[in-house]
């Protein structure tokens, strides 16, 4: 990530003149930092009832509100793809949900809100704040699920550079991927049932959150849970072309015209890119016995991140990359984690250096998205508030 900064060459929006993304940028980091300072202000005031933490909702709706004002209120073209959603809330609009998607097999889940948003408003600009409001809450039910187990500035900092940024294009992952993170937790409450149905709600919005029923296995209690989660990655690893080869060849074909792009395969490209999450998760795995005293789900979000590693590599055979939008949500958890058992080692004092490396992290991170604004998930920043 540091590499890809340097190749990047920030100043270079400067020479071409390019303020207004800059202040896009800036607006954005700075937003962001606001809202976890209050994420983890709601941490800090929290507390104990019948031996149960309860955030201070005051705090936590404020940091709510900051993030989805500035999403949920923007523009419609502001989001690279908000205008094709327009077309097609007009279109759900004007047809119907059921021949819309005869016409181009569109997620069914996702043409359904739009025509129960359409009984209360005909403006997508309106429909956009309540599109934006559903995966908004759901991620903010994800986080603070982990609020026992990780310093919740940090992990709200992170969501906001890494994940929260990426999501202004692509309002059907968006939701789509909400719906995974929250399902999480019954992974590891053993809820198999539960996971399932959410699994296949978030299908209906997106096809690719299918992916990860492979969570099914790790719902269920197992004698040797640490074994086989570390025999997941090593199977996905190997078998990934198979499951290329199957998919391009036999699912992506009967899915319609805007899967055609799924059915090339090509070969793989070097890029240091590819790499960038493995010296977390080999950090997660030295530091695991530690973590593991105050966060017992930690083992389940290695793997997740591990396998995001390993879509990261085959991403340049098939156009598979969306896929890691359903996993990279467990670096929100990890890192933090990692910070956290640092601070209670003998090697605590790090942490004046490890915390700012982890925001600078998340801060660059979001830089090589908004780099790449105009053809990844934003145009120049405008709100209709302000």
């Amino acid at each position: 990530m540091f590499i890809k900064f340097i190749l990047n060459k920030p100043y270079k929006h400067i020479i071409r003149g390019e303020k207004q993304m800059d202040k896009t940028f800036i607006l954005h980091i700075s937003t962001i930092t606001l809202s976890a300072f209050f994420a983890g202000l709601s941490q800090k005031f929290a507390t104990d009832k019948d031996g149960k933490m309860k955030l201070n909702k005051v705090f936590l709706i404020f940091s709510f509100l900051i993030l989805f004002v500035m999403m949920g209120f923007r523009t419609v073209g502001v989001g690279v793809d908000d205008n094709t959603y327009n077309r097609i809330f007009q279109q759900v609009i004007n047809n119907g949900p059921i021949n819309v998607f005869k016409a181009n097999t569109m997620e069914p889940g996702y043409l359904i809100l739009n025509y129960i948003i359409s009984f209360f408003t005909k403006k997508f600009q309106y429909a956009l704040i309540i599109l934006t409001f559903i995966p908004m809450f759901l991620y903010y039910k994800a986080l603070t699920y982990e609020k026992k187990n990780v310093n919740m500035f940090l992990e709200f900092f992170l969501f906001g550079t890494i994940i929260y940024l990426y999501f202004y294009g692509i309002i059907r992952l968006f939701i789509a991927a909400s719906i995974v993170a929250y399902a999480l937790r019954y992974v590891s409450e053993k809820s198999t049932a539960k996971y399932v149905f959410m699994i296949l709600l978030a299908t209906t919005f997106h096809y690719s959150a299918f992916f990860m029923l492979f969570l099914i296995y790790f719902s269920t209690e197992k004698e040797n849970e640490e074994r086989d989660m570390k025999s997941l990655v090593f199977i996905v690893l190997i078998g990934m072309p198979v499951i290329i080869f199957f998919a391009s060849n036999y699912i992506f074909p009967n899915m319609g015209e805007r899967y055609n792009a799924y059915t090339t395969v090509g070969s793989f490209e070097f890029s240091i890119d590819l790499f960038d999450k493995i010296p977390i998760v080999l950090v997660s795995l030295f530091l695991y016995k530690d973590i593991k005293k105050f966060n017992p789900r930690i083992k389940l979000h290695i793997v997740i991140y591990s396998l995001a590693s390993v879509i990261s590599i085959y991403s340049t055979i098939i156009n598979i990359g969306r896929i890691q939008w359903y996993l990279i949500f467990s670096v929100c958890i990890l890192l933090p984690d990692i910070a956290r058992a640092v601070n209670r080692s003998k090697y605590r004092n790090f942490n004046i250096i490890l915390v700012p490396l982890i925001m600078i992290y998340g801060i660059l991170y979001m830089y090589s998205i908004y780099n790449q604004t105009t053809n990844i998930c934003m145009h120049e920043y405008t709100n209709i508030l302000f």
